[in-house]
């Protein structure tokens, strides 16, 4: 039996600043959970981005950024790209996400976390890679070695794949912008090599293709469709 449509309510950002006296309070931090419907709320909050007083914007992407992203990651026995490149994805993705906020006086910086503390890896202007859309393509793959390869989604037996980041947006302009980017860089450590002068070829190389790659460990159920997560260069 059919059911027949809910009706839910519909709030904005800006309604409810207005609807509270609020129209010109400052936003120090809006987090976004809402599983594909971030441009949504962010054009209810315009007026208060537009003015500059949304300071940190907290969101995520993911598969359920855009119907293609979608489609390619839940497809069952089957890996393919959303799309061919990344200037050829439709609709809302990473780059899609950093252009507008960048367009608005806003660094994006995908959002994770080591050692107890926040780490800030910056996508705005030339620090933008392609690789970073993670999740355009569930084949796509990362490397802490050049040679063993790991995928940067998870996928289920039946291949269907999940992808989701963090992503923060911060105001330029805001007097958070510093203290956060600096309490949320790269721990020493991690830059100390790079200063000696390590930096193999393979860091900037594209990722094996499928046909090159061979799986590190056992497939011991392969009727159940069993996947490999760990993989390395066979010719």
């Amino acid at each position: 039996r059919a059911r027949s449509p809910a009706q839910t309510r519909s709030l904005t950002i800006d309604g409810e600043l207005a609807a509270h006296g609020l129209t010109d309070a400052e936003v120090l931090v809006l987090k976004v959970d809402v599983e594909g419907h971030e441009m949504s709320v962010l054009r209810g909050a315009h007026g208060a981005i537009a003015d500059g007083r949304v300071h940190v914007i907290l969101l995520e992407y993911g598969d359920k950024a855009s119907a293609d992203i979608w489609s390619a990651m839940k497809e069952r026995f089957r890996a393919r790209p959303s799309a061919t490149t990344v200037s050829a994805m439709r609709g809302y993705s990473l780059k899609w996400l950093t252009t507008w906020a960048d367009q608005r006086g806003y660094d994006a910086f995908m959002l994770g976390s080591g050692f107890a503390r926040p780490i800030f890896i910056p996508l705005t202007g030339a620090n933008w890679d392609d690789r970073y859309e993670v999740c355009r393509d569930k084949r796509a793959k990362y490397s802490l070695d050049g040679k063993t390869w790991m995928n940067l989604t998870a996928w289920s037996p039946d291949w269907s794949a999940v992808c989701w980041y963090d992503v923060a947006l911060v105001l330029r302009e805001s007097p958070l912008y510093a203290p956060l980017v600096s309490q949320c860089r790269l721990p020493r450590h991690f830059c100390e090599r790079l200063e000696h002068g390590w930096y193999p070829a393979w860091v900037n190389a594209p990722a094996p293709q499928a046909e090159t790659l061979a799986c590190t460990h056992p497939i011991r159920h392969p009727e159940r469709g069993e996947v490999c997560t760990s993989f390395k260069v066979s010719v």
